[in-house]
């Protein structure tokens, strides 16, 4: 329910915290608002069993009608915990009331997810395909219903694709592209993320999957087309695997084509990029996992205004993203992402959002993903 009879809390969200081993853990803190409907006034507390939360008020007593903000902030112990997935609630009870307390969920994640594995498909990856599943550069061929297959791929001329110089064939059965096994041992958070192309017509006739094995037990579908998809452009996927992935040893992703009716052929599925994004809660130390990026430079100058630089090395090509972040975890402006070259590389914030508008004095942290770590620097906008 949204609220129950007397205490109206919003926001009913999750929220989920995250950072690195010794912080900083964003978002910092979240606000909510806890309001008495009832015609008396209420006493409440405000309580966590996680010792590294602080809420402030922990308590107090509400008018009929009246709101109060309680702010709910991660304190110096999530600093030393370590690695780890750890689960956490706060309690808003109505002392007046036999009603049952509301509950709001924060969870913190020590560890930023990060690339595990990447597959650019610069070279094959040695998957299992059948059928007209083929690597390689699409041809863009000529098709009667939906758009042609791309000419290139997202990033680079190759992907894996299905029938890659025109369109699917009618009345075909399922063809599956198939992964090799993914050893996610260890992993927490676990998400496929990859760029599609797909053409296909509306499943009543004709049907694209994409499903996942563990542990060599039957594939269990994560997604399938919901109608007629008709892509012209690359688009970023990303889906949950979580559920089924974390901390497993053998794990097998498959895309499918088929089955098909008998006519109105697409060109059907197109991929690039594949990536397996999770925290690794046992990362590697033989620079298996962790060999992207050498080191991130101070922002200088700083405190800044009205702009600042930051520099960072890579020790080899790598997909880089580069984001600016409020001390609440929100994204204020994305200043890198693309795949880059080994070597040194620099980026330029001029204290605006991704909409071109000033942002506010404070403190703004720049957090730099690589495949294999993240690394973050504060800096300080003086305006």
């Amino acid at each position: 329910a949204p609220y129950i009879e007397d205490l109206v809390v919003r926001p009913e969200e999750p929220v989920d915290v995250q950072g690195n081993p010794g912080g900083p853990f964003l978002p910092a803190s979240s606000t909510y608002t806890l309001t008495n409907s009832t015609d008396d006034a209420s006493p409440f507390t405000v309580t966590s069993e996680a010792a590294w939360l602080d809420i402030s008020p922990p308590g107090g007593i509400l008018d009929p009608g009246e709101s109060v903000e309680v702010d709910v902030s991660v304190n110096a112990n999530a600093e030393a915990l370590p690695l780890g997935f750890y689960p956490g609630t706060v309690v808003f009870t109505n002392l007046d009331s036999d009603t049952a307390p509301v509950r709001r969920e924060v969870d913190l994640l020590v560890g930023v997810p990060e690339t595990i594995y990447a597959f650019p498909m610069d070279s094959p990856p040695g998957w299992l395909a059948e059928g007209a599943w083929s690597f390689g550069t699409p041809q863009g061929g000529t098709v009667v219903y939906g758009n042609p297959d791309p000419t290139a791929g997202a990033t680079g001329a190759n992907v894996y694709g299905y029938a890659p110089g025109g369109a699917y064939d009618p009345d075909l059965p399922e063809f599956h592209l198939t992964t090799g096994p993914l050893d996610c041992s260890d992993l927490v958070k676990t998400r496929l993320r990859f760029q599609r192309w797909l053409n296909v017509e509306r499943p009543a006739y004709d049907h694209a999957e994409i499903s996942i094995s563990v542990d060599g037990a039957p594939f269990t579908t994560l997604w399938r087309n919901p109608d007629e998809i008709t892509d012209d452009a690359w688009l970023l996927q990303e889906l949950d695997i979580s559920e089924f992935a974390d901390d497993a040893s053998d794990v097998r992703l498959r895309w499918t084509m088929g089955t098909t009716d008998g006519s109105w052929e697409y060109s059907g599925w197109n991929i690039d990029d594949v990536e397996i994004v999770a925290v690794d809660l046992m990362p590697e130390t033989d620079g298996l996992h962790r060999l992207q990026i050498i080191g991130m430079s101070p922002t200088a100058p700083n405190p800044f205004n009205p702009s600042t630089r930051i520099d960072y090395i890579l020790r080899v090509p790598s997909r880089v993203r580069l984001d600016v972040l409020d001390l609440r975890g929100r994204v204020v402006r994305t200043l890198r992402d693309e795949l880059q070259a080994a070597g040194a590389h620099h980026a330029t914030w001029n204290g605006r959002d991704d909409r071109d508008r000033d942002v506010g004095s404070g403190t703004y942290i720049f957090r730099l993903r690589s495949a294999g770590e993240t690394q973050v620097r504060k800096a300080l906008l003086v305006r």
